[in-house]
């Protein structure tokens, strides 16, 4: 995961992934966790927890790390787990 990709819509993508596509794609991961009431990374990482993958962390701030570890309770719909799933992994650069 892109590291600012998911905790602010407001940061740019890196360089060599920022394109219309990707930037269309973290918005629609924005708008989803908004609709939820959570911030993007929660929503990212729980639909990860759901799916059994175990995802690496990092966080800069002890808010960051509260907020990645409250996706460990969060119980998503099957049907968000699948709309969020949906959504095109970023591209690797080059």
């Amino acid at each position: 995961m892109l590291e600012g990709a998911f905790g602010a819509i407001d940061r740019p993508l890196p360089e060599a992934y920022d394109n219309e596509v990707n930037r269309r794609r973290v918005a629609s991961i924005h708008q989803l966790a908004a609709d939820q009431g959570i911030s993007a990374g929660r929503l990212v990482l729980a639909t990860l927890l759901a799916q059994n993958v175990t995802p690496l962390i990092g966080a800069r701030t002890p808010e960051q790390l509260g907020d990645s570890l409250a996706a460990r309770d969060l119980r998503l719909e099957p049907d968000l787990i699948a709309t969020v799933s949906a959504q095109p992994a970023l591209p690797s650069p080059g």
